[in-house]
Protein backbone atom coordinates (compact mmCIF):
# COMPACT_ATOMS: atom_id res chain seq x y z
CA UNK A 1 0.00 0.00 0.00
CA UNK A 2 3.06 2.34 0.88
CA UNK A 3 4.57 1.30 -2.13
CA UNK A 4 1.46 2.39 -4.56
CA UNK A 5 1.27 5.58 -2.41
CA UNK A 6 5.01 6.53 -2.92
CA UNK A 7 4.88 5.71 -6.70
CA UNK A 8 1.98 7.65 -7.60
CA UNK A 9 3.37 11.06 -5.79
CA UNK A 10 6.67 10.23 -7.36
CA UNK A 11 4.61 9.83 -11.10
CA UNK A 12 2.60 13.59 -9.74
CA UNK A 13 5.79 15.79 -9.15
CA UNK A 14 6.48 16.11 -12.81
CA UNK A 15 3.00 16.96 -13.91
CA UNK A 16 2.63 19.27 -11.07
CA UNK A 17 5.89 21.10 -12.05
CA UNK A 18 4.95 21.14 -15.39
CA UNK A 19 1.59 22.33 -14.74
CA UNK A 20 3.43 25.50 -12.55
CA UNK A 21 5.79 26.51 -15.07
CA UNK A 22 3.55 26.80 -17.65
CA UNK A 23 0.66 28.54 -15.89
CA UNK A 24 2.95 31.23 -14.60
CA UNK A 25 5.14 31.31 -18.19
CA UNK A 26 1.28 31.81 -19.13
CA UNK A 27 0.47 34.36 -16.42
CA UNK A 28 3.16 37.03 -17.12
CA UNK A 29 3.17 36.53 -20.42
CA UNK A 30 -0.45 37.40 -21.01
CA UNK A 31 -0.29 40.28 -18.12
CA UNK A 32 2.35 41.70 -19.89
CA UNK A 33 0.79 41.64 -23.14
CA UNK A 34 -2.51 42.82 -21.89
CA UNK A 35 -1.50 45.94 -19.49
CA UNK A 36 0.68 46.93 -22.18
CA UNK A 37 -2.40 46.77 -24.84
CA UNK A 38 -4.59 48.90 -22.30
CA UNK A 39 -1.40 51.36 -20.69
CA UNK A 40 0.77 51.61 -23.74
CA UNK A 41 4.73 52.02 -22.56
CA UNK A 42 3.27 55.01 -19.85
CA UNK A 43 5.69 55.99 -17.42
CA UNK A 44 3.75 53.44 -14.56
CA UNK A 45 3.60 50.75 -16.94
CA UNK A 46 6.23 49.06 -15.19
CA UNK A 47 3.98 49.50 -12.02
CA UNK A 48 1.18 48.84 -13.22
CA UNK A 49 2.53 45.24 -14.74
CA UNK A 50 3.56 44.28 -11.43
CA UNK A 51 0.14 44.60 -10.21
CA UNK A 52 -1.66 42.94 -12.74
CA UNK A 53 1.27 39.56 -12.52
CA UNK A 54 0.67 39.24 -8.36
CA UNK A 55 -2.74 38.68 -9.73
CA UNK A 56 -2.15 36.92 -12.46
CA UNK A 57 0.17 34.56 -10.19
CA UNK A 58 -2.42 34.17 -7.21
CA UNK A 59 -5.07 33.43 -9.67
CA UNK A 60 -3.53 31.14 -12.93
CA UNK A 61 -1.11 28.41 -11.38
CA UNK A 62 -3.69 27.02 -8.98
CA UNK A 63 -6.53 26.98 -11.83
CA UNK A 64 -3.91 25.64 -13.87
CA UNK A 65 -3.42 22.43 -10.81
CA UNK A 66 -7.01 22.16 -10.64
CA UNK A 67 -7.91 21.70 -14.55
CA UNK A 68 -4.24 19.24 -15.03
CA UNK A 69 -6.10 15.89 -13.85
CA UNK A 70 -8.91 16.89 -16.46
CA UNK A 71 -7.02 18.27 -19.16
CA UNK A 72 -4.56 15.23 -19.18
CA UNK A 73 -7.34 12.79 -19.35
CA UNK A 74 -8.79 14.39 -22.73
CA UNK A 75 -5.31 14.79 -24.09
CA UNK A 76 -5.16 10.89 -23.74
CA UNK A 77 -8.63 10.48 -25.41
CA UNK A 78 -7.97 12.83 -28.18
CA UNK A 79 -4.26 10.78 -28.92
CA UNK A 80 -5.85 7.32 -28.39
CA UNK A 81 -8.70 8.48 -30.72
CA UNK A 82 -6.26 9.55 -33.39
CA UNK A 83 -4.71 6.43 -33.87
Amino acid sequence: MINKVTARIKNAKPRIVLGLIMSMTMATALSFVITLSYTGFSPNFLSIWMQQLVVSLTVGPPIALTILPFAMKLVGKIVRESR
